[in-house]
């Protein structure tokens, strides 16, 4: 062994400081117990109500300090304790989960000297038991492991811990009846070592451990020794014994023990106070403050602060549910901290009986404040139903605010993210990770009196209750020590002088920082010693504070400049409720400046996100420039997750950035990613309009002037959702490099990243030849993709708040492992097409929820969150209905589907009112799965054919009939002798297409029952000269006046009596039984005959809707007459066929029109007319209040004329119809050059821009036209000709601009404007026209769920083709040259795994292409084909 000469001189020092009389009495063993996340008044000794007889005792029988400090946080604190500096001078300034240099390696360092360290120099035996949370997380340097930082005999877990119990998989403790604690000290080896029939619970664990060293130390009796206990209760997560976990939740049930404490965090806040003044561990003139909830906020990556929201809910508003669970989880925390009172007791009674408690000192601290992490209820609390940043409780009811909260915490969900409750403790209470919490609500009465919590400077954040235990050392009993205040940076310099040694300024050849810290041992020692003004210091995330004496300053934004210090007077306002700083303006310059050296003296600054990075500023005024130096990478340039640089307000103007470095720098790349707000969907308020600008150049500094550098592109690339690279011609060196800017005139810009490095290149896997390798191959990627896009559109609800949240269970933190377990794969060579079809899905979870009604559970899927009055009690709408059991049929689990299926069919709406049915022109009421028309029992054999079920087909076919009926008896068309008869007809809006142009015309068309409209002519564009009223409804504004006034009636009062079985209602003129109607201008009026009428129109929708039902109630009774040759069941499909066909004819005889030149109501004067047939409107034969006027057809083509094809209901032989597709193609019909019209251009009252669908898209009608061009291609032409590639390409241009409609951010809305693009601001309000680069989108709330995409993409373009028998086809309509392959898999269909996969080209090493499709059932390949678009028949067997 060498010896230098400078360290036999420190230990002959340290030696002869031993020996010396500066302690009077022989050496005191020492135990420093430290707990973890524990509340300055939990304990009973500072006035908690948790039962702690030990600490109380330790109390009674020693000191209690008022004023003890720690840093705020777990890590820091540890290093502050073991070492006597500033976390950042130890090099653990925030975490361990970083190293960003200097203060913040997150390690300790070699220039602190940790306490077992100095006292095992002075002839200690040091152990540790416990969290040791000093050492990085992954990978730790060997000095900062207690084994090599002087203690003798460590256990210890490095890191964060987990689970308090054995079982957690992952958990690095105890496992399977094995130790498992990485690195320890060979030393540390327990005589009895767990079993694993035995329970592991770390507070016992680390007891034990403690116990057996104190023992073996005793036994040998040579030298003191010096415990470091460090546990981790009562730390989340919420686990604890559950017999101590009972005794409290009988407490909180109890009304004596309730009379002595209080009920609730409010009351029992004020009762702990009057507690606290009487124990004197508070001043007397104490207030509570209010305390507020917070939540965190990135910084950088791996750095988050926590950001104050509103006050916490007052107890007595929440809910009697909420409150319960609350109280449990509050049980659980009061019983981990019982638990470790009777563990220290434990240690206690081990001195005791070894003659040792008289001469050992025992300090207990706490590392922090009591944790608010997750929440104010706690993570994955009711399912995280109650986690938004601005929610609030009214009488019991919650009212969401703000934002979603998405804290990274709250992944460790394991239940299906129902929330971790009482009634289900059993799943959890030993697997649940760091997933539960008491949260702030609870942690605000932990922490009384102060503000705030861990992680913040705040007292409520640092305050920790401090006990010294010392019969021998210290003579006072049961004392409180007020007035000197201390900092875990004292401990050292304490236990120092307890032990009768000096602070080296050396050791192992090292040099050591000196002691930030002052010996408490002399107030202690006199606890009326009064002590001298010091300050100290703190830092912690963003959070700082300087204290020095009774003044303090303290931020939660020490970034800001100037910071913006509060001050406080902690003689009279330790709760810090009253901010002096605007009165004493030079106290806080001062003791400003003292923060300000102090944190460059011990590291804390430069912050981590400021070192070693260049300076960027802007041509824009308090420009965030810091978000360019993060290392933050956007996903989309839209990403609102991360910060970017704006050039907001300016506009039209050229801007610039630019950086400037320490040291000069070679450049040969720059990169920029361009924000633009206008993928952020249609509804997003572009107030800013910063979108892609119109050019950029780069210039560098050379020669003290900005010079233009030179490029190898021509045209700086300004694409979205990248990096936009440029080569210089030549490599450049520089100090300082600007990008300027061309903004679009009226617009401005902004900047999410700028690089100075080539683009990483990308590995791209080699596809392979074998197919069932690349199968392999892609189904992974396929997976892996739906991962990440998921990751994006999680993001996305922080937009703004017109995106509505999760409807049921599902959400951010669950929906991920949901959608892989539960939808098909689908990968193609157009990214837009994948991330869209993923993006339905991933919208489809935001809607899935369940709902009890009657007592019967059901699975709903709502159009858009909340319970509006024209929905179903459950807020699920029929309207969508049939477009969503298209979709819903291809999850791989049909449960929810069919649940949902019964809901409408036979479940409480098919039977109870709709309450509000008189919400536009007229009145008539009808159970709530009628108040719109739709195509349910259609749609319910859609879903048979992919997942076949006879008994549940049989147990609903009669709720289906009686489904049927319902259409039959109220929207049946009576009307004998007229054309209409016997066909069926909509009321105002009610199959689901509000008001139209064909309304208008029929309107019109009653013109005598609308005289006092048709007086007044309109003197304004576009419908100067024309009738004042015909703008009215044609535009909207006359209905929403109505719909106001409406709604001022007490809509949700039954206007007539309702009675299925004996169904006597009439319609009735808008206002049901009052006595008023709404005039041209909106204004209410008595009743008169012109007032508005019924206007019940037969349309091509509706009866197709009813068409399809009747032929699936046909072949659904066919499948059950074959299956049990039952003769009834066979007279039922006789009986629903004949009908399908007898209703065929009719739509055929009375809807298909060719146009004359006596049709009345003709209206194209602007664009000019055809004659080619169509599928037209009517007036239906039964109007009650249209003057008579009957059967009059509404000469506009409107989309719903396609629906026959929808429903295959058209002669197979008969090519008359096929005209009407003229109309798909061709712009002066439905065409538009941003995705189809509802209403054919050339019609002069054609207009994009009212509500209703008088010519604006709709989603939901392209999802029934693109599905019913798709079967007139298979179903008609194909049997009469062949399908052409231009027919193939049509449907292809349609669903590609549907596609690009949902935006770069992805979105799905109400409607879009297929002529401008342009869309409405959310609430309404003028239109907003198409600007340069705003992109085109959806309007309305986003995420709507009311059409189709993965099935039109399933089985309309990719073509898989389902059946009731044990087979299918797929046929795709794709264009051969458009993609280069598809996957399309993990279909589940009649229990089996479908995988579909086409490549253009499956050898790249063979010349020319090589195409091919190839389908496997259960991972088998069992048929192939070299065309794409040859039908192709697979067997299942």
């Amino acid at each position: 062994m060498c010896f230098t000469l400078r360290s036999v001189v420190a230990a002959i020092l340290l030696l002869a400081t031993i020996c010396s009389d500066a302690v009077s009495q022989e050496q005191p063993n020492i135990i420093v117990i430290l707990a973890d996340d524990l509340g300055y008044s939990d304990l009973g000794c500072f006035g908690g109500e948790i039962t702690t007889p030990t600490l109380d005792s330790l109390a009674e029988n020693g000191l209690r300090c008022t004023q003890m400090y720690s840093t705020a946080r777990c890590c820091p604190s540890r290093a502050s304790l073991l070492t006597g500096l500033y976390q950042h001078q130890a090099g653990v300034g925030h975490m361990v989960y970083r190293d960003w240099g200097e203060g913040y390696q997150g390690s300790l360092n070699e220039k602190c000297l940790t306490l077992g360290e100095s006292l095992k120099a002075a002839g200690y035996a040091t152990f540790v038991s416990g969290k040791w949370h000093v050492a990085a997380h992954n990978d730790p340097p060997a000095h900062s492991l207690p084994e090599n930082r002087g203690f003798d005999r460590s256990t210890v877990v490095r890191t964060h811990i987990d689970s308090y119990w054995k079982v957690l998989a992952g958990c690095d403790i105890y496992r399977d009846g094995e130790i498992f604690i990485k690195g320890d000290n060979e030393k540390t080896n327990l005589k009895n070592p767990y079993r694993p029939d035995q329970d592991f619970y770390t507070t016992d664990f680390f007891t034990d451990v403690a116990i057996e060293y104190m023992e073996d130390a005793l036994a040998v009796k040579k030298t003191p020794f010096f415990l470091y206990l460090a546990y981790n209760a009562p730390h989340f997560p919420l686990e604890a014994p559950d017999e101590i976990t009972a005794e409290y939740e009988v407490n909180f049930e109890d009304a004596e023990w309730l009379a002595t404490w209080g009920s609730g965090w409010d009351n029992m806040r004020q009762r702990k106070l009057v507690r606290q003044k009487e124990l004197g561990v508070v001043p007397q003139q104490q207030q509570l403050p209010i305390v507020n909830s917070f939540h965190n906020q990135s910084v950088m990556p791996g750095l988050q602060t926590g950001t104050t929201l509103i006050q916490l809910p007052a107890w007595n508003d929440l809910p009697d549910d909420v409150k319960k669970e609350t109280l449990f989880r509050r049980s659980i925390y009061n019983a981990q901290i019982t638990s470790m009172d009777d563990n220290i007791g434990r240690i206690v009674r081990t001195l005791k009986a070894k003659g040792a408690y008289e001469n050992t000192l025992i300090l207990f601290v706490s590392d922090n404040g009591c944790s608010g992490e997750m929440g104010v209820f706690g993570t994955h609390f009711k399912g995280g139903i109650y986690d938004y940043t601005a929610g609030k409780f009214e009488k019991g009811k919650f009212i969401p605010g703000g934002e979603k909260e998405t804290d990274a915490w709250a992944v460790k969900d394991r239940l299906g993210g129902v929330g971790y409750q009482k009634d289900n403790y059993d799943s959890w209470k030993k697997f649940s990770g760091w997933a539960t919490s008491q949260g702030q609500g609870w942690a605000s009465y932990s922490n009384t009196p102060f503000r705030k919590f861990k992680k913040f400077v705040h007292e409520g954040g640092i305050a920790s209750p401090f006990i010294a235990h010392w019969p021998k050392g210290l003579k006072s009993k049961n004392k409180i020590i007020s007035h000197p205040y201390f900092h875990f940076i004292d401990i050292m310099p304490t236990l120092l002088e307890v032990a009768g040694i000096d602070y080296p300024d050396h050791y192992q050849d090292k040099e050591r920082m000196a002691l930030e810290g002052i010996s408490m041992l002399p107030y202690l020692v006199d606890p009326e010693k009064s002590m001298p003004d010091r300050s100290l210091f703190w830092q912690h995330e963003t959070h700082s504070a300087v204290r020095k004496g009774n003044w303090k300053i303290v931020t939660d934004n020490d970034r800001a400049s100037p910071i913006e210090w509060e001050l406080y007077d902690l003689s009279n306002d330790r709760s810090e409720t009253h901010d002096v700083s605007d009165q004493h303006p030079d106290i806080v310059s001062a003791m400003n400046a003292d923060w300000q050296n102090l944190a460059n003296r011990v590291h804390a600054k430069p912050f981590p996100e400021d070192r070693d990075l260049p300076t960027v500023r802007s041509s824009v005024k308090g420009a965030n420039g810091r978000s360019l130096i993060d290392s933050w990478e956007p996903k989309t340039s839209s990403d609102i997750r991360i910060s970017h640089l704006s050039f907001h307000p300016n506009k039209g103007s050229t801007e610039w950035f630019e950086y400037e470095f320490e040291e000069p720098r070679k450049i040969k790349t720059v990169g920029v990613y361009w924000f633009d707000e206008a993928q952020a969907a249609a509804s997003f308020r572009n107030e800013r309009k910063e979108i892609l600008p119109r050019s950029w150049r780069v210039l560098a500094w050379i020669d003290n002037t900005w010079s233009e550098v030179s490029v190898r592109e021509q045209d700086p690339g300004v694409e979205r959702d990248q990096y936009n690279y440029v080569t210089c011609v030549r490599p450049i060196h520089t100090k300082k490099i600007r990008i300027e800017v061309q903004l679009h005139d009226e617009l401005s810009g902004g900047v999410l990243g700028c690089r100075f490095h080539a683009p990483a290149q990308k590995d791209v896997e080699a596809d392979c030849d074998d197919p069932d390798d690349e199968l392999q191959r892609i189904k992974t990627l396929a997976k892996a993709t739906l991962d990440d896009d998921v990751d994006e559109f999680n993001g996305y609800s922080h937009l703004n708040g017109n995106r509505p949240e999760f409807d049921g269970w599902l959400n951010k933190q669950n929906n991920k492992p949901f959608l892989q377990e539960s939808i098909p794969k689908f990968l193609c060579s157009h990214e837009d097409y994948t991330e869209v079809f993923n993006y339905r899905w991933w919208m489809i979870t935001k809607h899935l929820k369940e709902w009890e009604e009657n007592n019967k559970n059901y699975f709903v899927f709502t159009e858009f969150p909340g319970f509006p009055g024209w929905a179903s009690n459950s807020g699920a709408i029929p309207a969508p209905a049939g477009h969503q059991f298209y979709d819903l049929r291809w999850m791989r689990d049909p449960q929810y589907l069919k649940s949902y299926a019964e809901y409408w069919l036979s479940g409480p709406p098919s039977r109870e009112m709709q309450y509000q049915n008189n919400c536009w022109l007229s009145t008539l009421p009808r159970p709530q799965s009628h108040h719109y028309t739709s195509w349910m029992i259609d749609a319910s054999e859609a879903m048979l054919k992919i997942h076949p079920d006879a008994q549940w087909r049989d147990r609903l076919l009669p709720s289906m009939e009686r489904h049927q009926e319902i259409w039959d008896l109220i929207f049946g068309v009576n009307a004998p002798q007229t054309t209409t008869h016997g066909l069926y007809k909509c009321l105002d809006m009610y199959d689901a297409n509000e008001f139209t142009i064909s309304t208008t015309l029929g309107l019109i068309a009653s013109e005598g029952s609308f005289s006092d409209y048709t007086a007044e002519l309109n003197k304004e564009e576009p419908y100067k000269g024309q009738e004042r009223w015909r703008r009215y409804f044609t535009d909207g504004k006359g209905w929403q006046a109505a719909f106001k006034e409406g709604l001022k009636s007490k809509p949700l009062v039954y206007p007539q009596a309702f009675n299925l079985d004996d169904y006597q209602t009439q319609p009735q003129p808008f206002g049901g039984n009052h006595d008023w109607y709404i005039d041209k201008d909106g204004e209410r009026k008595t009743k008169n005959p012109n007032s508005y009428p019924n206007c019940f129109t037969v349309r091509p929708s509706l009866n197709c809707y009813m068409y399809g039902n009747l032929h699936s109630l046909a072949n659904l009774y066919s499948l059950q007459a074959a299956e049990d040759g039952g003769h009834a069941s066979k007279q039922k499909a006789d009986v629903y066929a004949k009908r399908a066909s007898e209703l065929q004819k009719k739509i055929l005889d009375s809807l298909w029109h060719y146009p004359a030149p006596d049709d009345a109501f003709v209206f194209y004067k602007k664009r000019g007319s055809i004659d080619d047939p169509f599928f037209y409107s009517r007036l239906a034969g039964d109007n009650l209040h249209t003057g008579g006027v009957v059967d009059q057809l509404s000469l506009v083509r409107e989309t719903v004329g396609y629906t026959p094809w929808y429903f295959s209901m058209l002669p197979h032989d008969d090519s008359q119809y096929d005209i009407a597709w003229k109309q798909f193609g061709d712009e002066m019909g439905f065409r538009q050059p941003f995705g189809m019209s509802t209403t054919e251009y050339r019609h002069d009252f054609f207009n994009e821009m009212s509500y209703g669908w008088n010519g604006r898209g709709w989603p939901f009608q392209n999802s029934v036209v693109y599905k019913a061009y798709a079967k007139y291609l298979r179903d008609y032409k194909a049997t009469r000709s062949t399908i052409s590639e231009k027919d193939r390409q049509l449907l292809y241009d349609h669903v590609t601009q549907y596609v690009e409609l949902h935006g770069r951010r992805r979105s799905i809305g109400e409607w879009y404007l297929p002529r401008t693009g342009g869309y409405r601001m959310p609430g309404g309000g003028d239109v907003v026209q198409s600007l340069p680069a705003m992109g085109k989108g959806f309007g309305d709330v986003q995420d709507y769920f009311h059409s189709t995409f993965p099935d039109v993409l399933i089985e309309d373009l990719i073509g898989f083709q389902g059946s009731h028998g044990d087979s299918f086809e797929v046929h795709p309509l794709l264009p051969k040259t458009k993609w280069k392959f598809f996957y399309l898999g993990d279909i589940r269909y009649h229990g089996h795994d479908i995988d579909i996969l086409w490549k253009e080209d499956w050898s790249s090493k063979t010349p020319g292409m090589q195409s091919k499709l190839f389908v496997w059932v259960d991972g088998k390949r069992v048929a192939e084909s070299n065309d794409l678009n040859c039908p192709l028949q697979v067997s299942l067997y």
